[in-house]
């Protein structure tokens, strides 16, 4: 039996509270299967959490479940695609390795050409692969997670200027490693059809309390729309201040 509540903060009652994180990447891996069964175009984040999630696909579910899934990245770490920082890369050693998903349906991003040479690409591929609405793409799911600073996709605090541009795809550089990454805009993610933040363990607590209750306009997370369309997957030790 799935152990969930559903809260309500302020304007906003899509907040789903699970066990324990199997539970919550389990019940997210059913909502693919569900939007598979006409097809859709996702957007996937990376981080350790999307790695349960995958798992999960792997070993609880048939690659049928998934077979009319498009997959994109909301951000990608400027990393050849073998690297272990790669997001494509753990997903491809998972899913598309194990025969799971087929790379026909996969849209990665990597360090291949120059970084605005692959920015150019793959708006090209986003163009032609995911549906317009209001002059931006607008994908039928987007996977979010929320970094211990706050960060969503790629993009940070201290370049909260970034929040503003109207393109597709920027590059962002991480405020500490420096590392180059490229990041759907926040636009992009708020032109969604749906948006599901995927937040895991107590260290995720207070800066859920920040963006949720608070809504610190400090944090870009806070940036990302609050309505019916957003939702909150989190396990109960993630939302213990909530």
């Amino acid at each position: 039996m799935v152990d969930i509540v559903n809260y309500k903060i302020k304007d906003m009652d899509n907040i789903k509270i699970y066990k324990d994180n199997y539970q919550v990447c389990y019940n997210l891996a059913k909502e693919l299967k569900r939007l598979n069964q006409r097809g859709a175009t996702v957007a996937l984040s990376g981080g350790s959490s999307p790695l349960l999630l995958f798992n999960i696909m792997k070993d609880d579910f048939k690659p049928s479940d998934f077979d009319k899934i498009k997959f994109f990245w909301v951000d990608e770490r400027f990393v050849e695609k073998q690297s272990e920082e790669s997001n494509f890369g753990n997903f491809s050693r998972i899913l598309i390795d194990n025969n799971v998903i087929s790379k026909k349906q996969v849209f990665p991003m990597y360090k291949n050409l120059s970084i605005d040479e692959t920015i150019r690409n793959m708006e090209s591929k986003i163009s032609d692969n995911v549906q317009f609405s209001n002059g931006l793409p607008s994908f039928d799911l987007i996977i979010l997670g929320l970094g211990d600073d706050g960060h969503t996709a790629s993009l940070f605090p201290d370049n909260l200027k970034a929040l503003d541009s109207i393109d597709i795809l920027i590059k962002t550089k991480h405020p500490i490693s420096k590392q180059n990454r490229i990041t759907l805009t926040k636009n992009v993610i708020n032109n969604s059809k749906k948006i599901v933040f995927l937040c895991l363990g107590e260290n995720k607590a207070y800066k859920i309390k920040q963006v949720l209750i608070e809504q610190d306009i400090t944090l870009p997370a806070s940036y990302i729309k609050r309505d019916e369309t957003v939702y909150w997957y989190l396990d109960r030790t993630a939302a213990i201040l909530i």
